[in-house]
């Protein structure tokens, strides 16, 4: 477990997390529109996690150039627009026992498209991925370990999602309808959230055991400030 996360922290994680299922349950909030607002979370997380990386580990410069750092308003906006594509690619795939499941439960696209509550949930969702790249942007010019923070973030989002799918395609959600096969589904995603947070190490030994020894093997390097 992460040293640094106290039995406080450890409760408002669990709290936040369970909150959309208690609304599920107990509110009539529309788990299916949930599930859509995780996906789109995860293929925005992706989409940070491939611009940090040409930020802080590849490079990305003039004409595309590896090895270059952004420099300027163009340079993020192209590098964004990439890395935007590349996760929606990437996340294609993700989508499918996703999707399957939400025409098994007749999920009307058109009305949840239509629905305020809903426009207004992706429109959160996206000013909080941006938010949160800022964020971690900042947070990587204070490290030398951009490669190592990267890899175990792009883990933690595979690895969440992954257990969402994995919790879609048992059957159990179809079986018991929207609300709560539904909330069944809802809460995979919470407790994979809590338990990647609470053991940030495990996402890349489930999905990448490999890479996760070999991460574990190298010696830790300092963290001390450093500009770029």
């Amino acid at each position: 477990m992460d040293s640094t996360i106290t039995l406080p922290r450890i409760a408002s994680l669990v709290s936040r997390n369970l909150v959309p299922v208690a609304g599920v349950l107990l509110l009539g909030w529309s788990a299916p529109d949930l599930l859509v607002l995780y996906y789109l979370d995860t293929v925005l997380g992706l989409a940070v996690v491939v611009l940090l990386i040409a930020r802080h580990v590849t490079g990305l410069g003039k004409a595309g150039e590896r090895g270059r750092p952004m420099s300027g308003s163009l340079d993020w906006v192209r590098a964004a627009a990439g890395a935007l594509l590349g996760a929606v690619l990437i996340g294609l795939p993700l989508g499918v026992p996703l999707f399957i499941m939400l025409a098994q439960f007749d999920w009307p696209i058109a009305t949840a498209v239509a629905d305020r509550t809903f426009a207004t949930g992706v429109a959160v969702q996206a000013a909080g991925s941006a938010y949160g790249c800022v964020q971690a942007h900042r947070e990587l010019l204070a490290r030398d370990d951009d490669e190592h923070v990267l890899k175990h973030r792009a883990a933690f989002v595979v690895g969440r999602w992954m257990v969402v799918l994995v919790a879609a395609m048992t059957g159990l959600a179809a079986l018991f309808g929207p609300r709560f096969g539904g909330a069944l589904v809802v809460l995979a995603y919470a407790g994979a959230t809590v338990y990647f947070e609470l053991y940030p190490e495990r996402a890349l030994q489930w999905l990448n055991p490999r890479e996760a020894r070999t991460a574990t093997a190298q010696p830790k390097q300092s963290r001390g400030p450093r500009r770029k």
